[in-house]
């Protein structure tokens, strides 16, 4: 039972919606908890950095599925996620899809790739996408999706965001798939740091990979 395309798609996009969170300052509130400073500190960042373990648990097949991973987020929406042997890499021109099993690329624009270079495009604009509510101040919030025609195109219509109130990071986000499989993300690291390396965000694939433009 292995992590399918479409669930590692959601992976990178919910990476890519923890950077996207962080821009979200809530300007009515006088007392800033948790949550809140993790969203100014990442906001302010350049390049952020995160080591991640994500998990798919089936009821259905009664065991859990975990890749390790990595993901590198400039501000200005290019990003380099490695999720197992598969890799999703944004140049800001062009997404890159690649699958070391299949030894295959593919190559997207902006225009043609939807909903996954659509939304990390939209930094700045989680809210027009997510509402969100608060459970348990300082430890665990609740995102809802507000359009829900959304939920068919690799968005999930709600996921679970749980912070770390001493070291001010994001500790998990969890949802359940169309499988209704359940899916944790866990950052195992996070940094944050004032430039990203331009070579991180530069396409390097082995030479005999087939490329498959759409």
């Amino acid at each position: 039972h292995s992590i399918s395309i479409i669930m590692r798609n959601i992976v990178v996009i919910l990476i890519s919606v923890s950077l996207i969170i962080a821009t979200l300052v809530n300007s009515e509130s006088g007392q800033q908890d948790t949550f809140e400073l993790i969203k100014v500190e990442l906001a302010q960042a350049a390049c952020v950095k995160f080591e991640i373990l994500t998990k798919i648990e089936s009821s259905v097949f009664n065991d859990v599925d975990s890749a390790q991973g990595s993901a590198v987020i400039a501000a200005d929406g290019r990003f380099n996620v490695v999720i197992g042997s598969d890799q999703y890499l944004y140049d800001s021109k062009h997404l890159y899809t690649y699958s070391k099993i299949n030894n295959q690329v593919i190559v997207e624009t902006p225009n043609d790739s939807g909903v996954i270079v659509g939304e990390i495009s939209f930094i700045t604009n989680i809210d027009k996408w997510y509402s969100t509510q608060v459970v348990d101040k300082n430890s665990k919030y609740r995102l809802l999706l507000k359009n829900s025609s959304l939920a068919g195109m690799d968005m999930p219509d709600s996921m679970t965001v749980y912070v770390t109130e001493s070291s001010r990071s994001f500790d998990s986000l969890a949802f359940f798939d169309i499988n209704e499989d359940r899916n944790v993300i866990q950052f195992l690291c996070q940094i944050l740091v004032s430039v990203c390396t331009e070579e991180l965000f530069e396409p390097s694939f082995p030479d005999s990979v087939d490329i498959v433009r759409f």
